[in-house]
């Protein structure tokens, strides 16, 4: 019975967060990513434990898995993703006991946070938006299938900055700012 209300309140909440289609992909796409997660967190938490700051370079490549997972249990929504954060961080009935646990979410956040303050200052939410979904372990979705969106986004980040669009303006479009948040397939 316990586990049974249990299971009914953790529905309630995703419920607050997400339609039922959106709740039926997230669960049909949750097997795609669920055996990647145990490593990560252990990996997080060994960095946590030997005293590694949040900012700390080689936090980056966790962070970068992180934000690669998310994207593809999340069809790479970056509102999904952020309303399922909100939900972990408000919810505590909808984390699991096999989960991360609330420190290691802030320390990977912060870490995160970093990440995308970064690719922030060169492109815009729409332009994240039109990165689509990281690709897969198998290689699915590789970065040339990903939308051509790098020069207008090149072009927005130069106007940002107060340079002018014409050519010479040192922006270019295979600059490491500019790729995507996950590593290629």
């Amino acid at each position: 019975m316990k586990e049974w209300l249990a299971a009914l309140a953790q529905m309630s909440a995703y419920g607050r967060y997400f339609s039922s289609d959106e709740i039926r992909s997230l669960m049909a796409n949750w097997p795609t990513v669920a055996d990647q997660w145990p490593p990560l967190f252990a990996d997080v938490a060994a960095l946590m434990a030997r005293g590694v700051p949040a900012g700390a370079l080689e936090v980056q490549p966790l962070a970068s898995r992180w934000m690669n997972l998310m994207g593809q249990w999340m069809d790479g929504s970056l509102d999904l993703i952020t309303r399922w954060g909100e939900m972990y961080r408000r919810e505590p009935g909808v984390r699991r006991a096999d989960g991360p646990p609330a420190e290691l979410i802030d320390y990977i956040g912060e870490a995160i946070g970093l990440r995308m303050a970064a690719l922030l200052r060169h492109l815009d939410d729409d332009d994240l938006a039109r990165l689509g979904k990281p690709p897969g372990r198998n290689g699915a979705g590789s970065r040339a299938s990903l939308p051509r969106s790098r020069p207008v986004a090149c072009r927005r980040a130069t106007r940002r900055r107060g340079r002018s669009r014409s050519t010479g303006s040192g922006c270019s479009t295979h600059s490491p700012v500019m790729t995507p948040p996950w590593p290629s397939g």
